[in-house]
């Protein structure tokens, strides 16, 4: 198995003309990480977001103060140990090229310049090619990571854009031109570079992620990105199950501080995100800033040595993919409806809000794009996030599943009144009130907006159904109830009538796991139930068997103000008990557990979950 970025460490600095660069970087300063890591891989700067490189190219722009070839240094001390090295190069992002060639910056409405490269005009031809084809000469480089540059896209109203564009243009007609120039960009540039080294590999930073939902297309050879540097772990949940299954070998970069105030991580802190990572079937790779001169930090690394050794003892997890009950709906259309170009705007808290809900109620989720409706079926359930501009076409296709035999569930309001009415399932109307609380399987009540900030809460009257909202938190005020499953030739629809992903986004509290468990758990039978929570669970495909992976959550923190943390609670006595029997259970990484099987179920039993345990069950 090519485990050639199972494990990486990532450096880079944004090149200015305020350091002298290259004076104080040695080789010594690099194997500092390298030694203690032991990595697969390494990624440093070449060309940052300024534009100007840290290396004497006779292709683009150097930094003023260039005094030492900075890359020449980190080439050597990678080929020193026989690592691969690639470059962080910034793509769409050029500050210095924009400066050079102004008339090929990309304009915005107003009028200004921007200061990204315009995806009409010259530059992959004129700079980003030819000097990485440079690099490749020079230094040997195995490839790049290319920064900067899907989320760096905005919309041009440039010369160059303008023949593209018409007078009354819509923002939705405008994103699609950009997102186009930008596939062809990226097109171009890697079928050139894998034409002049076919063995050189090419990664476009967050290409095929949650911020590119669609199909790949484009000849990449791996899909990577780096996650929020803060609450990193809860990120990394969703943005791993975004491109698990996207068929391109993938990993995810850990920031190595957070970024409010540059506080160093831990160790544990990074095992615990690896773990999420892994356990999903990614490669890993932390994020250290080399200092402004180009240099490695100086700093203590040992800790980097048991990181090291946990991440290469989960090396079997690698490319395995995840198989799950559940499966959360991503759909590409309202994504871009709301995004601008290639960025979010908000219009992901639904889908993050679900997902999140679902795994913290234990049960095992991947997410599922629009592309891959084919691939529905494939899970027990289905649940639809609050997308606003869900198709005709696609809210048909997920009614399908349903009526095949799969179990829909349908969140929000505006989903509730669409499915509603396609299926002539009556409801009520809209009730709007400043007080609207949730009861939960335990007799606990959460209200599902913010009264104290005056925030109206809406839902659609159901009529009839199960559990229950209350215009006041006890039992003798129930006005509706809180969900409704009605059958569907061989499936069914389940209805959520409130907007419960964006809730859950802002408010993770255990009355909405309690509701989202009790939804999901009458319709299917989960395969792992825990008698503990904070674990995640997640099953990997390893051919002639499964591998499970319970994560301990916990992130020895009462609060999102404590950023850092070097201490993570072990989870004691926990129970994992497997719904239906085993007939082989197997520790890989040699932990002490008992097991019970009988005819209808296997039960795990282990001491304490310290941050991830990995079991290998056969049925």
């Amino acid at each position: 198995m090519d485990n050639s970025r199972f494990f990486g460490l990532h450096f880079d600095f944004h090149a200015g003309n305020d350091y002298e660069i290259g004076a104080n970087t040695t080789i010594e300063g690099i194997e500092n990480f390298l030694l203690k890591a032991k990595p697969n891989f390494i990624q440093c700067d070449c060309k940052g977001h300024g534009g100007l490189a840290c290396f004497p190219t006779k292709v683009g722009t150097p930094a003023k103060k260039l005094v030492k070839d900075n890359l020449r240094v980190w080439a050597d001390a990678c080929k020193k140990h026989n690592i691969p090295l690639y470059v962080h190069y910034s793509g769409v992002a050029d500050k210095s090229y924009v400066k050079n060639h102004p008339n090929e910056a990309q304009v915005n409405e107003d009028g200004s310049v921007g200061d990204r490269m315009s995806l009409f005009g010259n530059y992959c031809e004129t700079l980003l090619v030819p000097q990485l084809k440079e690099l490749i000469d020079e230094y040997n480089i195995a490839g790049v990571w290319v920064d900067g540059d899907c989320w760096a896209v905005r919309r041009d109203y440039s010369d160059l854009a303008k023949p593209y564009l018409h007078e009354n243009i819509t923002k939705e007609e405008h994103d699609q031109i950009m997102r186009q120039a930008f596939f062809d960009y990226v097109k171009k540039y890697t079928d050139e570079l894998h034409a002049y080294n076919p063995n050189f590999k090419v990664i476009s930073n967050w290409l095929y992620s949650s911020y590119v939902p669609g199909k790949p297309e484009i000849n990449v050879d791996y899909i990577s990105g780096d996650i929020l540097p803060n609450d990193s772990t809860h990120n990394a949940r969703y943005e791993a199950r975004c491109v698990a299954n996207r068929g391109i070998t993938w990993d995810l970069m850990s920031w190595s501080f957070e970024k409010t105030h540059f506080v160093d991580k831990s160790s544990v802190q990074l095992m615990q995100e690896a773990a999420v990572i892994m356990s999903l079937g990614g490669g890993f790779q932390i994020y250290f800033p080399q200092l402004k001169d180009g240099s490695a930090r100086v700093v203590n690394t040992d800790y980097l040595i048991s990181l090291s050794d946990f991440v290469k003892d989960r090396f079997i997890l690698y490319r395995k993919p995840s198989i799950a009950q559940v499966g959360v709906f991503y759909s590409e259309n309202s994504y871009y409806k709301k995004a601008n170009v290639f960025n979010a705007a908000g219009a992901t808290v639904p889908v993050m809000g679900i997902l999140h809900g679902i795994l913290d109620a234990q049960f095992t989720a991947n997410v599922i794009m629009e592309f891959e409706k084919d691939n529905f079926a494939k899970y027990p359930v289905l649940a639809v996030p609050e997308w606003e501009d869900i198709t005709d076409e696609m809210q048909n296709n997920l009614i399908n599943y349903a009526k095949n035999g799969g179990k829909l569930v349908v969140c929000g309001i505006k989903n509730t009144q669409d499915f509603a009415s396609k299926l002539s399932v009556k409801t009520g109307g809209i009730i709007n009130n400043n007080r609207i609380f949730l009861k939960d399987n335990t007799d606990k009540f959460t209200a599902i907006n913010n009264w104290v900030e005056g925030e109206i809460a809406s839902f659609v009257d159901l009529l009839d159904g199960s559990g229950g909202l209350y215009d006041l938190c006890d039992n003798k005020h129930k006005i509706a109830p809180s969900y409704k499953t009605v059958c569907t030739q061989k499936g069914s629809v389940t209805f959520i009538p409130f907007d419960l992903g964006p809730l859950y986004y802002s408010y993770r509290s255990f009355q909405l796991v309690n509701f989202i468990s009790e939804v999901v758990s009458s319709l299917i039978t989960p395969l792992v139930t825990l008698n503990k929570r904070n674990i995640d669970v997640t099953i990997q495909d390893g051919g002639d068997f499964v591998y499970l992976n319970v994560i301990n959550m916990n992130q020895g923190r009462h609060s999102l103000g404590v950023l850092v943390y070097d201490d993570i609670p072990v989870i004691n006595d926990v129970e994992i008990t497997i719904n239906k029997p085993c007939k082989k259970v197997i520790s890989p990484l040699n932990e002490e557990f008992t097991v019970k099987t009988d005819n209808k179920k296997t039960v795990i039993s282990i001491k304490k979950l310290d941050i991830h345990s990995i079991f290998e069950l056969t049925f």
